[in-house]
């Protein structure tokens, strides 16, 4: 043979070496073993220790359930544990949510997330994961204070320093609840085997009785029923204060739609939308091209040439399909179906194309922040957009052919005209606005600095509670606005927002039209509210919305602002009548108050009591009934329901006595006094 020749005592002496090094090998595995076994992972001890958690859950009833999860959590748990305490344990958070007795989250797993809130430069870092043991292990936090979440609500604080190990638990005492779940159809009558839902996921089916008694759901999760038979309603927002059972109503399945899209290259995916149009006209009467939805009630993600069914679709009433995506334009079609009636509707998709162009007035100047779109503007499916500061806009993915645009500049400014606008290639519009005399100038404060993002309108001085136009100041606290009248016209510059009304901060009046250079001084508004809002064992309320109707009352317009975290609100100075509003509890009304310039007017304390509830049951079975609810001594409209079934649950409300009208769509309203009681819910029927 030829190759590598080895003799006997190399060969010996290679064994022996060999024979060391495994035996070194194994030593070594078995301190590693050693080791593993005495500092096991923070994730392997809390899946074994919620696996036995588990194991000994089992058998237990509701009951007995609810009564472990109370002994299984302490009544004050420290919000975090040092690795100082255990040592062994390497550097992160250790976040673990208690178990909710032998029911558990449904079965489902739980998100937790950490977000550093102390980065520099107002970036912070995120990680979240979702797990089912109710415990996940963060590794290389950096340190800083974190921000530890749970999908259950709760929300912490912990401070981090390096090589630390932190142990957080979150008790869930107060975040859940258990509930009983009843699901009717439309006459009232239980319905068996329906499934029910929280917050999407499946909690079990419906008994004969038409119940179901589901665990550890949260505050605010939504509940909603399917059935084979029956059309699903709109989601309820559970809250602990609900009257038990809470009853989710079925509704008729309606008709059905058919869906068909045409093919179009180079798109992958179209948004199709159907809802009620909001129209009084008929089957046997024309709709035209002027129609809008609301909010959609269907949607579905659909590809070019695929068709689709929509169950449950409105029927007796006009409803609108819309299909819309990247690069396509919008395609639309109003229908009319009948009670189950199956229909099928074809969208013919089309590429759509860019019309561009300058808004200008009738002096020739560039108009900013005018609006350009399909007319009328505004509406469901209609593309629009506002103009640059040089009046030049770009407005995309517009359908091919004879188009109504429109222009809206300052109120009272607007042009619509009939577009022909072309196939493969971009079209031109330049609207001309009559919008009559420009005022310009600058708002800035006393020490000249100028004030960005501000509100400024132009009032007309016969009416000065009417604004002619507005327009946001620029980056130079500059604004131009359109519609001055030849003489005495006021201009007032306020602060405004979400819910924040508006706050002046700069007025000027009898200005000449065409004047421009104008200086305004801004002086910030701090016109305002305090109120301390507990619930009805004294726990102070977050999330309440302050609502003030102006005096003299004109109409049911409201103003409102939500009250911060220490009870305080910004507000308009003037005579209002207020009332506080909370998602779990209703209204409760403060009465009216003069609130003054500059000043801050405390409320003192408004404790929420029980919540009452009202189940209207109406002898006439008869759909787009019209419900208005409102407090019976100051009229302030507390609740409005259009296309109401004539038999619902209404509340929460806080008790008090109350002033209801039910109008039908065709005959006389009936209207009733009642007096709801904490906690109580009244049946009210005619």
């Amino acid at each position: 043979m030829h190759g590598l020749t080895i003799d006997k005592r190399t060969a010996v002496k290679s064994g022996a070496l060999l024979l060391t090094l495994l035996a070194l090998l194994a030593v070594a595995f078995l301190i590693v073993t050693r080791q593993r076994g005495a500092t096991q992972s923070p994730n392997q001890v809390n899946r074994e220790s919620a696996q036995q958690g588990h194991e000994s859950a089992e058998g237990e009833t509701l009951a007995e359930a609810e009564s472990n999860a109370e002994s299984r959590t302490p009544a004050s748990i420290p919000p975090a544990t040092r690795g100082a305490e255990s040592p062994a344990r390497p550097p992160g958070i250790l976040v673990e949510v208690a178990p909710c007795g032998s029911i558990g989250y449904g079965g489902h797993e739980v998100e937790i997330s950490i977000e550093n809130i102390s980065s520099v430069g107002g970036w912070a870092l995120k990680r979240s994961a979702r797990t089912e043991n109710l415990a996940s292990f963060f590794e290389g936090v950096t340190p800083g204070r974190w921000s530890v979440k749970s999908a259950l609500g709760h929300d912490e604080v912990v401070a981090v320093a390096a090589g630390d190990f932190v142990r957080v638990e979150l008790a869930v005492e107060g975040l859940t609840e258990h509930c009983v779940v009843a699901v009717v159809d439309p006459a009232g009558s239980a319905v068996a085997e329906a499934t029910v839902f929280a917050d999407g996921f499946d909690r079990g089916k419906t008994g004969e009785d038409g119940t179901i008694a589901i665990g550890c759901i949260k505050r605010g999760s939504l509940l909603s029923a399917s059935s084979a038979e029956y059309a699903s309603p709109a989601p309820i927002q559970f809250s602990n204060w609900r009257p038990q059972p809470v009853e989710i109503q079925l509704r008729e399945k309606g008709a059905s739609l058919n869906v068909e899209l045409s093919q179009i290259a180079g798109v992958e995916t179209i948004r199709v939308s159907v809802g009620i149009i909001h129209t009084t006209l008929m089957a046997f009467e024309e709709i035209g091209s002027d129609w809008y939805t609301s909010n959609p009630l269907l949607e579905a993600e659909m590809l070019p040439g695929s068709v689709r069914k929509f169950e449950g679709v409105p029927a007796g009433r006009w409803v609108g399909i819309t299909a819309s995506g990247a690069n396509v334009a919008t395609a639309q079609e109003a229908i009319w179906l009948r009670e189950g009636e199956s229909r099928t509707v074809r969208l013919d998709l089309q590429k759509g194309v860019t019309v561009h162009g300058r808004v200008i007035g009738e002096n020739l100047l560039p108009l900013a922040q005018a609006w350009v779109g399909e007319a009328p503007l505004g509406l469901y499916g209609k593309r629009s957009v506002e103009t640059d500061a040089d009046g030049w806009y770009e407005l995309h993915q517009i359908c091919p052919g004879e188009r109504k645009l429109e222009a809206i500049g300052p109120p009272g400014c607007s042009v619509v005209e009939v577009v022909s606008i072309k196939e493969n290639s971009t079209s031109e519009w330049n609207p001309v606005l009559a919008c009559g005399f420009q005022i310009s100038g600058q708002v800035a404060t006393t020490e000249g600095e100028p004030v960005q993002g501000v509100l400024a309108a132009l009032l007309d001085p016969a009416r000065p509670n009417l604004w002619l136009s507005t327009v946001r100041t620029g980056r130079e606290g500059h604004f131009d606005l359109w519609g001055a009248l030849p003489e005495g016209n006021i201009i007032s510059v306020v602060r405004s927002g979400e819910g924040l009304g508006y706050l002046e901060g700069a007025r000027m009046e009898g200005l000449v039209g065409g004047t421009t250079g104008l200086v305004l001084e801004w002086q910030e508004p701090a016109t305002g509210v305090q109120v301390r809002v507990t619930d009805p064992v004294g726990r102070r309320l977050e999330n309440v919305v302050l609502e003030f109707t102006p005096l003299p009352k004109a109409d049911d317009s409201v103003i409102w602002r939500r009250l911060d975290g220490e009870g305080g609100a910004l507000t308009p100075s003037g005579r209002f009548s207020l009332s506080l509003r909370h998602e779990e509890f209703g209204v409760a009304d403060l009465g009216e108050h003069n609130l003054e310039a500059n000043a801050l007017k405390d409320l003192g304390e408004v404790n929420f009591k029980a919540p009452a509830w009202m189940s209207m049951r109406l002898s006439i079975q008869q759909a787009r009934w019209s419900i208005e609810i409102r407090l019976a001594e100051s009229g302030h409209l507390v609740f409005k329901e259009v296309d109401a079934t004539g038999r619902s649950l209404y509340g929460p409300f806080q008790p008090g006595s109350y002033r209801i009208v039910a109008s039908p769509p065709h005959g006389n309203d009936f209207s009733t006094t009642v007096v709801l009681e904490d906690g109580e819910t009244s049946v009210i029927g005619w």
